[in-house]
């Protein structure tokens, strides 16, 4: 299966790039505008769409990962630039005791407890403090990384006017990791880790510290 990897960076000029940025409602459509429409009832996870913003020097990027390639002229009119590469390699080349530089932002949430008031039981909350590292040293573990270093960072839940949408805390993970199941680790990287795929959350990308630019 090949995996490719997309970057958008927005045209901050274009009203529809600067409300997506703020709107993981419609940042999903936007993504899901660059496949094909007859997906079925599941056409994110048919064209294995995972996103991401990130931020850097250059300002905010919008990183699409997925099954299908894209199709470029789908893209909103002078939405942004994109460039599409291949991930493929680079996911056949991870192997265990790899070091690899990593990155995630998730939902970090969880679900009140059966013994919990019987108002709130059942609902979803933002973890908190040393809640928010434990919950990423249980996942990494799950998925196939033993974490050399761990970076966690708040980042600011976009407005949306669907109920549907993200109410919980989203953190960026970043650091160094060990791979001890590189398989496991593939499936993460192509499956996601986590609640809120569908709204730029579990998209895990990893790089062997030889290679990071």
């Amino acid at each position: 299966m090949t995996t490719w990897l997309t970057r958008i960076q927005p045209n901050l000029s274009n009203s529809r790039s600067r409300a997506d940025l703020h709107d993981f409602v419609g940042l999903h459509r936007t993504v899901m505008s660059l496949f094909p429409e007859e997906l079925g009832d599941m056409p994110r996870r048919q064209a294995g769409a995972l996103f991401r913003v990130d931020s850097g020097p250059a300002g905010d990027q919008l990183l699409v990962q997925s099954s299908l390639r894209p199709e470029p002229a789908r893209l909103p009119p002078d939405y942004g630039t994109l460039r599409t590469t291949e991930l493929t390699a680079l996911l056949d080349a991870l192997e265990d005791t790899m070091i690899v530089h990593y990155r995630l932002v998730a939902n970090t949430s969880k679900r009140l407890a059966k013994d919990t008031d019987r108002h709130r039981r059942g609902q979803l909350v933002s973890l908190k403090g040393d809640e928010i590292l434990d919950w990423w040293h249980r996942r990494s573990a799950e998925h196939g990384l033993a974490l050399a270093s761990a970076e966690a960072t708040a980042v600011t839940a976009p407005r949306s006017r669907d109920r549907t949408a993200i109410r919980h805390a989203r953190t960026r993970f970043q650091g160094v990791a060990r791979v001890v199941d590189a398989e496991l680790l593939r499936n993460a990287v192509l499956s996601g880790i986590g609640r809120a795929r569908a709204y730029g959350c579990g998209l895990l990308s990893v790089v062997p510290a030889r290679s990071r630019s």
